[in-house]
This record gives structure tokens, C-alpha cells and sequence, in this order.
């Protein structure tokens, strides 16, 4: 089973990441009207109308993967409150909708955020910041492999705001009196990510080699297991119809279930997608339960 690191960047960790980053090679101001409102919508009212900060936007030539941004804030101290929000130049070009939703649903979580850590330290900082799946060099991401490097993941952001109480059980008694009512069954639903090529799902060779295919391939036929997927999704069109048969056929696809549906089975495995189970803490809170990493 694969391992994966899930600790959180701890404040000295940002200090330290703060230190390394070095100024960025701008080019400009984003002068594209759709950016400027997109990126100032995700701005929390609290910002404008009571902090004083402003939003600047700038552009960079910056090799790092396009979804990769820049965020830099001064000190309370200094003259300036701007909050300087840095883009790369293959991001700016881009006009497709998912970076322009990725990037307003992150900064969204992330700037409020960055203004509290950056009060408590007390001192400027400048932080990049993935909105990528699976996170960026050097960069704090929802998906890292250095744990000193590893942010909240979006569901994590939006459960913190759902519910106040992490576990939901007052201690472990009250978690195994629920938990031993379950069924001893190792349940999982979801969607088809996880394409190794970043490409849609071209031919059938593809999706049966698709990590999320084969573990309910693999278990299928095993007593005390339920794993299907619920959705096919990153497919070609041309395949779709096809594979959606050869799924049924092969028994792996499954209804689609709210998450709700997880806290009847006393298992969950843990079945990585595009990156880290971006749903698993989510769940975790709603619905305590053992959970196996794939």
C-alpha cells in the first residue's frame, strides 16, 4: 500500500519557505479585465472594506507549472497594504474555465489565510502556492510528498468552515459503540482520476491500467469488500459508451452515493486520484471510520 505523507506545514515550516523564495522575474501588470474580476471576487469582503488591503496583480515568466501563483504580503507596519498576487505567463493566456475556477476557489481559502499567518509572524511574506493536483516544486501544495511543503487540500479548507467539531465523538467509546453497529465491510465510491498520462483516457488498455479501475478489479470477488466507481470522468468521448459497457459487464460501476452513505461500513479505502484523496478528510470528519491508503 502506498504511503503518504499528511502533515501539515507547521509555522517555522512557512518561515523557512518564506526565506527561500527569491523575487520573481516580472514582466507587467495583468491588465485582463476577466483575471482582475475573477481574482478580486475571490477577495473576502473583510479585506476591502476593513483591513485596507488592496489587490495587484502581476505576471512573471516563472517555469513553474501554470498553476503555480505567487502571494506576497507586507508587514501591518508598512505604508503599502497591497496584497501582490503574482501569475504565471502560461496561466494568464489561458482561457479555459477550470484554471480560472481552480484559481478562484483556492485564493478564496488561501488569502485569508496567508493574512492571519502573516499577522501572527509579524513580518512580510511571499509564499508560491500550487492550485495544481498534485502540487510543485517548491512550492506549498495540496498534494506534496515533503511534508514540510503540504497545505490543506480544498475539501480540508471547506470542512474547517462545516464543522466545528473534528471527530464528533466525545471520546473512543462513543466511537466504538457506533463504529462495532457498521458493517464490517471495506467501502469505497468515486469518480475515474488518476490518469497517469495527465491526458483523457484514450483506449480500453488505458482504463483497466487506471489505479482506481484496477482495485475494484482486484477486489471484487472478496467478501467483506465494496469498491466501484461510481462515475466515469478524464475519458475520451470517443471510448465513453464503450467503456461505461465494458464496466458494467466487468460488475465496477456503482451508484453514485452521498458521503453521508460511508458512516454504515466500518472501512474506507483510501483510493488516490488525480492526487492525495482530496475527499478522505472530509469524510473522516462527517463520518470517523479506519481507512487503508492504495
Amino acid at each position: 500500500m502506498k504511503k503518504v505523507k499528511n502533515q501539515r506545514a507547521s509555522n517555522s515550516s512557512f518561515s523557512k519557505h518564506n526565506d527561500k523564495i527569491t523575487n520573481s522575474h516580472t514582466i507587467g501588470l495583468v491588465n485582463n479585465r476577466e483575471w482582475r474580476t475573477l481574482l478580486q471576487d475571490s477577495l473576502p469582503g473583510t479585506i476591502n472594506t476593513e483591513s485596507g488591503y488592496y489587490l495587484g496583480l502581476e505576471t512573471t515568466k516563472d517555469p513553474r507549472h501554470w498553476l503555480t501563483v505567487e502571494v506576497d504580503i507586507p508587514r501591518d507596519n508598512q505604508a503599502s497594504r497591497e496584497i501582490i498576487v503574482r501569475l504565471p505567463a502560461s496561466l494568464v493566456d489561458r482561457t479555459d474555465d477550470f484554471a480560472k475556477n481552480r484559481l478562484r476557489a483556492c485564493l478564496r481559502y488561501w488569502l485569508p489565510a496567508c493574512l492571519q499567518v502573516q499577522a501572527k509572524i509579524g513580518h512580510s511574506i511571499r509564499w508560491r502556492l500550487s492550485a495544481a493536483d498534485r502540487g510543485d516544486q517548491d512550492a506549498l501544495s495540496m498534494d506534496s510528498e515533503e511534508p514540510d511543503l503540504l497545505i490543506p487540500d480544498l475539501y480540508a479548507f471547506e470542512a474547517s468552515k462545516q464543522i466545528a467539531i473534528a471527530m464528533g465523538m466525545d471520546n473512543f467509546n462513543s466511537f466504538y459503540h457506533d463504529w462495532i453497529k457498521r458493517k464490517a465491510v471495506m467501502f469505497w465510491r468515486g469518480s475515474s482520476t488518476g490518469i497517469k498520462s495527465q491526458c483523457p483516457i484514450g483506449d480500453m488498455e488505458e482504463l483497466t491500467e487506471n489505479d482506481r479501475v484496477r482495485a475494484c478489479i482486484k477486489f471484487r470477488d472478496e467478501t467483506g469488500f465494496d469498491l466501484a466507481i461510481s462515475r466515469l470522468v478524464q475519458a475520451d468521448e470517443n471510448i465513453k459508451n464503450a467503456a461505461e459497457q465494458w464496466m458494467t459487464a466487468e460488475r465496477l460501476l456503482g451508484p453514485t452515493v452521498s458521503e453521508v452513505e460511508f458512516k454504515h461500513y466500518r472501512f474506507y479505502h483510501d483510493l488516490l486520484g488525480n492526487g492525495l484523496a482530496w475527499g478522505t478528510i472530509h469524510k473522516n470528519l462527517k463520518c470517523p471510520d479506519i481507512s487503508a491508503s492504495w
